[in-house]
């Protein structure tokens, strides 16, 4: 489209949107680093310390993510051609980027647990379970989408790969509106804490996603070193999806395994126990 001065078949700039974005990351890395240093505070004694360490273990895998994210997207607006690298460049960054918002909502869940409110702790869960998932996916659908028409020079509405991520981002509609509906049946209850490791989830968790946004990041600076013109293989990104589909319901199943979510009394230094 010449008559717009459009470079790309959707007129859109990838490097300008990470440059915002890289912003955005750091801004939250310094939230989460500021809570931290508040839960590590003089007033730590007055909440149980067991949600404390969980609270703090989630916040700083989200902080390092973050930073992870903050440097990828700055590097992908660095980029000087506006091609198929670059495209990819933010998909990737996007992956690291919506890991450390799904862990930074982790951890609030877990602070919103140790407060005495149980309405607002259970409205924080349900958000993060279903919420927070279903926004962080549809955005790398979004962002998969970008990446292949501007790496392919296509229009992707009505192609087989629009068709496969539509379908996609309908299931994870469905399964968000099921754990709202199933959110406090005793087996969905039940089965999210079966699944989840029963000492010290929080842990597995923060070390699924440090290990992911170091994956991500890897394969960024390996796709430094290929040409600008590149583009992603169809079955590379059908698999990417599909194991971001996995890891929602992977923090679906962990949002849920949190302890006290009913707003149970618990005293200072005492673990909180299901």
């Amino acid at each position: 489209m010449p008559e717009f001065g459009c470079q790309t078949t959707i007129c859109f700039d990838v490097r300008v949107a990470a440059g915002s974005h890289a912003s955005l990351m750091g801004l939250l890395a310094g939230f989460a680093f500021a809570v931290i240093a508040n839960l590590l505070g003089p007033q730590r004694s007055t909440n149980p310390e067991r949600g404390i360490e969980a609270c703090v273990t989630a916040l700083v895998a989200a902080l390092l993510t973050l930073t992870m994210a903050a440097f990828l997207y700055g590097t992908t607006a660095g980029e000087e051609v506006l091609a198929g690298r670059a495209a990819i460049m933010s998909l990737l960054s996007a992956i690291t980027a919506s890991i450390a918002i799904l862990a930074l909502f982790y951890a609030m869940a877990w602070l919103a647990c140790l407060s005495n409110f149980s309405f607002a702790a259970e409205v924080i869960t349900r958000l993060t379970a279903s919420g927070v998932t279903s926004v962080s996916f549809m955005y790398l659908i979004i962002s998969s989408l970008n990446a292949v028409a501007i790496a392919e020079k296509i229009k992707v509405l009505g192609t087989p790969l629009f068709t496969v991520l539509a379908v996609l981002s309908g299931l994870m509609i469905c399964i968000a509106a099921l754990v709202q509906v199933f959110w406090n049946s005793k087996w969905f209850t039940g089965l999210a804490r079966s699944l989840a490791p029963h000492d010290h989830p929080e842990r597995w968790f923060a070390l699924a996603s440090i290990a992911a946004g170091l994956v991500t990041s890897l394969a960024l600076g390996v796709l430094l070193q290929f040409e600008p013109d590149s583009i992603i293989p169809r079955q590379l990104l059908y698999l990417l999806m599909g194991i971001a589909l996995s890891y929602e319901l992977f923090v679906i199943i962990f949002v849920r395994a949190i302890p006290a979510f009913e707003g149970r009394p618990t005293q200072p230094g005492l673990p909180i126990t299901d």
